[in-house]
């Protein structure tokens, strides 16, 4: 037993020695985790204390949205300053969907109780034609939304008496993209229904009458082709407006087509206005606005046209097709511009600028005046004629033929003869 004793006390004291002698080994450790430790500390230091900057620059724009809006366009004036092209109110009934987060969530709930509640109901019809018939959450989100914007839609109808719908893939087509921008519910109130709605709509509801400006035209169709027309633009430069570098949400603003309206339209143009938001992170907005500059209406334009000649020049025209310009002699101005059929028939073509046409009798005119610079035909010059014009074996002819014999100037230019114009022209010479 003491020689057991002996041998115990012997292995347990070198279990002891073997214990709290030296290892390098440990010590490396140590090593290691004092500078793991500290090489997280200087990286939680440069994160926060160097990089700070760029995260907070980062959170700025991950956090933020810009709305930008376009400025009115600028009037335009015939030459004695009346309007011809201004900007007329027109009013709608919008509504702000990013107010209605609590209710769209409530509505989907709902909506998926009673499905689930159906196929409690129905064990027996869960065969593979129900189920695909059975609407997946997505689709669900869809009906909620349509049907909370319906409801608030239907608040509209009963003060206004319309019966106006929502369209389920319009709302969810501007609630995937433009949801910070308002959807509009109806785009062309009455004066009397913009009235009431203002009247009877709360302050804080999600549901706002609008006022935005479209093209006015004092004078109806008149000058259409001249004056021109617009189109929506969704491409806004807000290169001076602040938030560049924010995802920007554009509303629709009016852009030249055609007519002075498209070549005057950098004139013409108005200065678009911004609002920054905060936005949350499943993107809905937080109020009040973080920045706003509101738009600025464009220049204006005062044209050579002067209405009053353009209308008689339209008038004249009548339901003829063809064109009428008169123009100011020693300015070159273009007083009046006529073109028919016009927009309001459906055509585009502005046949005074884009047709193509002979110039017929109307080169008479020139012919004259090189004849008369060059001395070879005076206003009692007279030409002999039986209707026919023979050059190098081909003959031309009066139209109508109808004039013969001694005629002079002032009667050719009255009955408008061919064959006069012909024999002096060629007289005068190509290069006159």
């Amino acid at each position: 037993m003491a020689s057991d004793s002996e041998n115990l006390g012997s292995r347990s004291g070198n279990l002891v020695e073997t214990h709290t002698s030296f290892q390098p080994r440990v010590i490396v450790f140590y090593f290691l985790v004092v500078a793991l430790l500290l090489t997280l500390a200087g990286g939680l230091a440069y994160q926060q204390l160097m990089k700070n900057p760029v995260h907070s620059e980062n959170e700025r724009v991950q956090n933020q949205r810009r709305i930008v809006v376009p400025g009115p366009r600028g009037n335009i004036y015939d030459r004695e300053g009346r309007l011809l092209v201004g900007n007329h109110p027109r009013f709608a009934v919008v509504i702000f969907l990013d107010e209605l987060r609590g209710e769209f969530r409530k509505a989907f709930i709902q909506i998926r109780k009673n499905y689930r509640a159906w196929e409690k109901e129905n064990p027996n019809s869960r065969d593979l034609e129900e189920l695909e018939r059975m609407p997946t959450s997505r689709e669900m989100e869809v009906i909620a939304r349509a049907s909370v914007v319906q409801t608030y839609l239907d608040r509209v109808n009963a003060i206004t008496g319309r019966k106006a719908t929502v369209d389920p893939r319009k709302l969810n087509a501007h609630f995937s993209r433009e949801m910070l921008i308002p959807f509009t519910l109806v785009n062309d109130l009455t004066p009397e229904e913009y009235a009431r709605l203002i009247e009877k709509l709360p302050v804080k509801s999600p549901l706002q009458v609008t006022t935005s400006s479209v093209r006015y035209y004092p004078f109806g169709r008149s000058a259409a082709h001249t004056l021109g027309s617009v189109s929506l633009n969704t491409e806004i430069d807000s290169l001076e407006l602040p938030g560049g570098d924010l995802a920007t949400f554009n509303v629709p603003g009016p852009i030249g087509k055609d007519g002075l309206e498209k070549h005057f339209d950098a004139v013409l143009q108005g200065q678009p206005g911004g609002t920054i938001f905060r936005v949350d992170p499943s993107g809905y907005r937080i109020n009040p606005p973080l920045e706003r500059k509101l738009p600025v209406q464009g220049k204006n334009i005062v044209c050579s046209l002067d209405i009053d000649i353009q209308q008689v020049a339209e008038e004249g025209l009548g339901e003829y097709t063809g064109a009428a310009v008169m123009m100011e002699v020693n300015s070159g101005e273009v007083l009046a511009l006529a073109s028919k059929p016009d927009f309001a028939d459906g055509a585009w073509l502005n046949r005074a600028l884009s047709g193509l046409y002979m110039p017929g009798s109307t080169f008479k005119l020139i012919t004259s005046l090189a004849g008369f610079r060059e001395g070879v035909l005076t206003p009692e010059s007279t030409y002999h004629t039986d209707g026919t014009f023979v050059l190098n074996r081909k003959v031309f002819r009066d139209h109508g033929g109808c004039i013969t014999g001694d005629i002079d100037f002032l009667l050719a230019i009255e009955n408008s003869v061919n064959t006069f114009f012909y024999h002096f022209g060629f007289k005068t010479g190509v290069e006159a």
